[in-house]
């Protein structure tokens, strides 16, 4: 079904030249889902208890609980974001009254709980709980109700939804498969490395005591030995010098030879992994092609999209983890991000890609190709991270307390660093990714990991199990949740449709992804594309 060439001119028209919000307009609708979040986990301890109820009925209701009291409340909030602190204030005063009324819902701090080895729930609360509102934004922006300010800005500013793409990419580097894999082998066999300390030492200790006539024979005779080697070997060198080339060639050359199959084999299957994420993005180019659907070419290039984005992130991250550990993977992503930066306000790269210069394929798609450097330096930032985190919960030394304040100080300096950036060396761009959005985007991304690790840490609530179930097969949730939007985009005006309406659509809309994503939980159903 193609749209008239007006109607689209209008949707196009609806999107340009946007401006955003604050910093501060952005941090309230993080918080709200904090805020919704404590709430609706607290509402299911009330009416449900601490375990997960069994029996199909009590699981529907339990679905409807947490859709009335998490998913609800974050579509009415973008449409009433002025009576932020009325709402927000009024929805922790209940959760208070639950606990004093109806049982513990805050208790003392205590470590905050894993799943398995390699996942933890609240960084799972966190990602789920991202996607949720992602998923809300994407459909809203569509229409009339949802906030100008809270949609993606044209060159600069900051906004709702500039910030959800950061926090998208920041999400699945904190999760990462290297993340996991290296602490997994950190933490692996830790009865093998304590037997290996305990040579080291007893190894310290006798070297250190006073050697016997026995030892000594023993030395001399080791020593006289090594010298009757190495005037073989010297004896050899002469007698055999063109040999003994010949040989130290042939080795350099099988050396060479494995390394260039080894980097082969890396690529091949760091290829295979994002092809289909590569595929997904040309797709959608295809079909927005054939229907005439609306494009802000401006936003990633005349045939780049996000998924495109995705695919080239994922390849380049998996060859550079061959290189990088994610141990010092920040380190490596902030340099990036100076170089990128730098490039951007010393050399002329910002005045190219705000230009309306289109030559050839390259310039065509050159918004998209440039933020790729500030993505990729954003999910090495997050991949040392998650690190961070992962080695932390499981460590039994380590206190997460100390940690936590780690984190925000991190956090306070983070967006301190932000404000001194925006202010004197670039405004932030969603478009470019510049320092300023990646730090705000950090600072914004570790506040988040904070406050759902508080809710784990200072609650007895159980888990959000719609938030869990989007964690589980995150990238299809998200896959789906894009071609609902653009197939309501083709048989609806959403320009035309009055409030009330619109909301009855997103509400709908959100129901059918959400049940979606538990029939998917419960069925123990993981959809992978690779």
């Amino acid at each position: 079904m193609k749209r008239s060439e007006e109607y689209r001119q209008s949707q196009i028209e609806f999107v340009t030249g946007l401006k955003g919000s604050t910093f501060w307009e952005v941090e309230k609708l993080t918080l709200f889902f904090y805020i919704s979040t404590l709430f609706s986990r607290s509402l299911t301890q009330v009416l449900f208890g601490h375990h997960y109820p069994k029996g199909k009925t009590r699981r529907i209701s339990l679905f409807i609980v947490e859709f009335l009291s998490f998913v609800l409340p974050n579509i009415l909030i973008l449409a009433f974001s002025d009576y932020f602190l009325i709402v927000a204030s009024a929805i922790f005063l209940l959760v208070v009254l639950f606990h004093f009324l109806k049982g513990p819902i805050f208790c003392s701090f205590k470590k905050p709980a894993k799943h398995n080895e390699k996942f933890i729930l609240f960084i799972g609360s966190f990602r789920g709980a991202l996607l949720l509102c992602t998923a809300i934004s994407i459909l809203a922006v569509d229409f009339h109700f949802f906030p100008r300010k809270f949609a993606k800005t044209e060159e600069y500013g900051i906004s709702h939804m500039d910030v959800g793409v950061g926090t998208f990419v920041m999400s699945n580097a904190l999760v990462s498969q290297p993340v996991r894999e290296y602490v997994s082998n950190m933490f692996s066999n830790p009865h093998q490395n304590d037997e290996r300390r305990v040579q080291t030492k007893n190894t310290q200790k006798k070297t250190t005591t006073k050697s016997t006539p026995k030892n000594q024979k023993k030395k001399n005779n080791t020593k006289s030995q090594n010298q009757n080697k190495k005037k073989n070997k010297k004896k050899y060198e002469k007698v055999y010098p063109k040999q003994q080339q010949q040989q130290q060639q042939q080795q350099q050359q099988q050396k060479k030879k494995r390394g260039i199959k080894n980097v082969l084999n890396i690529f091949l299957k760091s290829l295979k992994g994002s092809s289909p994420i590569l595929i997904i993005g040309l797709l959608r180019l295809y079909l927005t092609k054939s229907v005439n659907y609306q494009e802000h070419v401006s936003e990633y290039g005349a045939h780049w999209n996000f998924f495109v984005s995705l695919a080239f992130l994922s390849l380049f991250y998996s060859l550079i983890s061959q290189i990088i550990t994610p141990k010092y993977s920040g380190l490596f992503g902030f340099i990036l991000l100076t170089i990128y930066q730098t490039l951007l306000s010393k050399f002329g790269l910002t005045e190219w890609i705000m230009s309306d210069q289109r030559q050839n394929l390259f310039e065509a798609n050159k918004e998209g190709a440039c933020s790729l450097i500030g993505y990729l330096a954003l999910f090495l930032i997050g991949s040392n991270l998650g690190y961070l985190i992962l080695k932390n919960v499981r460590s039994k030394q380590k206190s997460w307390k100390a940690f936590i304040l780690k984190l925000v100080v991190a956090d306070i300096l983070l967006f301190i660093c932000t404000a001194l950036s925006h202010t004197y060396i670039q405004k932030s761009s969603r478009k470019m990714v510049n320092c300023t959005y990646c730090l705000f985007v950090l600072s914004n991304n570790i506040l988040s990991i904070i406050c759902f690790s508080l809710i784990d840490s200072f609650t007895v609530t159980p888990q959000h199990q719609l938030q869990s179930s989007f964690t589980k097969n995150q990238l299809p949730m998200f896959l789906f949740a894009n071609l609902l939007t653009g197939l309501i985009n083709i048989f609806f005006e959403t320009l035309h449709i009055k409030n009330l309406l619109s909301f009855i659509i997103l509400a709908i809309y959100m129901l059918l992804l959400t049940s979606s994503a538990q029939i998917l939980k419960n069925l123990n159903i993981n959809l992978k594309f690779w």
